[in-house]
């Protein structure tokens, strides 16, 4: 079971603007943080706005974002935490699984999966 609400959540996305071609996700402009606060309780309320702070800037600016409305290409939140291996030989290491709530690059239909 994970946790419901969304805030305190790690989050990635890629805006679609001025993407003329979105065919390989993993060589988008990903942009990752934290969501801080949330306009409703249900992620799929389509109204939904949240107040994000993004790695590696300034804590201050952070900002509102509409997930449905803004032009992403993708917006994927944190959902659970799993174990990963990178190579056969290693030892599992731990990574955040997450859930697409905007998936217009097909990354839920790629072999390589975010974590």
């Amino acid at each position: 079971k994970h946790r419901e609400e969304i805030v305190g959540k790690r989050f990635l996305c890629v805006n679609s603007a001025g993407k003329a071609k979105l065919s390989k996700p993993p060589d988008l402009d990903w942009r990752a943080g934290i969501i801080r606060a949330a306009s409703h309780k249900d992620p799929k309320h389509p109204e939904l706005s949240v107040l994000v702070e993004f790695d590696n800037a300034d804590w201050k600016r952070r900002e509102w974002i509409r997930v449905y409305e803004d032009p992403f290409a993708a917006f994927l939140v944190e959902e659970t935490l799993t174990w990963h291996v990178r190579n056969p030989d290693e030892t599992p290491s731990p990574a955040l699984n997450f859930n697409s709530y905007i998936d217009r690059v097909g990354v839920w239909e790629q072999a390589l999966k975010p974590i």
